[in-house]
This record gives C-alpha cells, structure tokens and sequence, in this order.
C-alpha cells in the first residue's frame, strides 16, 4: 500500500493570522497553526453537517437543484448581488413560472452562506457519487428529505 501523502499547505499572511487567532479563541494559544487549522477544518465541517441537519427537501426539489447545479462547482464564487450560488443556478437554469421552482427559489433566497455551500456541496458529491435519487442515496451525502 502506498504511503499516503501528508496534507501541507502554506496560509498567506492573513489566514495564518486568522487561524492563530481561533485557537487563542479556543483557548489553544500553544497550538501549531497546522493543529489549529485542522481544527477549523474540523468546525467547518461540522457546521456544513449542522445547516443540512436544519432542512428538508423534497424529491422533486433536489431534481431540480441537481439539474440546475451541474455546471457549476461548490468553489467558484457565488452569485454578487448577496443571494447563495444554489439560487443563482436554480433562477438561471429553470422555469421561474413553475410553483414547486418559484417555492425552491424563496427557500433558497433564505439561506445563508454556509447553508448554501453545505446544500451545494452535498447535491455536487450526490451527482458525483452516482448515487441513488432516494431518500437513502441523498441521506448519504447528509440531505434529509420529505
């Protein structure tokens, strides 16, 4: 088996500053910056988990979610005018005269950042991971549904 590769980066000026500056927060002041983002990392996947918790969606609406997202990729920048890149693939891509589409879209306007990169994160590994369009297959990647 091949020795997996460790994971390095280098944070600019500004994100080192910030990360150092979490685990002072966390009460952490000792810790390496390599430790306190791996802690962020942590958080931060956590929080992705916990704003999906928070929602349910159905059949119909991750159809069309999925349908709307798939030229796009959880790390491109999101759509200028405030609102969640999930929105912005949704209002581009579908018929805003539809009801279920026009509700999806409202839903979707509500949602803050993290929301909207957790739902667009989970509907990308779905599409990714060939995985079944049923409320096991979305409850693998965290989305529970109606």
């Amino acid at each position: 088996m091949a020795q997996e590769t460790p994971v390095q980066f280098r944070p600019g000026q500004e994100v080192k500053k910030w990360i150092t500056e979490q685990a002072e927060i966390r009460g952490k002041k000792e810790q390496s910056a390599g430790l306190a983002a791996l802690d962020s990392l942590i958080l931060f996947k956590a929080l992705l988990a916990a704003e999906l918790a928070r929602q349910t969606w159905s059949p119909r609406q991750l159809d069309i979610l999925n349908a709307a997202t798939r030229a796009i990729r959880p790390d491109t920048i999101a759509v200028p005018n405030g609102t969640g890149q999930c929105w912005g693939a949704v209002r581009a891509h579908c018929d805003q005269t539809d009801p279920v589409v026009a509700d999806l879209l409202a839903r979707l306007e509500e949602l803050g950042p993290t929301a909207d990169k957790a739902l667009l994160h989970a509907v990308t590994a779905h599409r990714d991971q060939d995985l079944p369009d049923t409320a096991e297959g979305w409850a693998q990647v965290g989305i529970t549904t109606e």
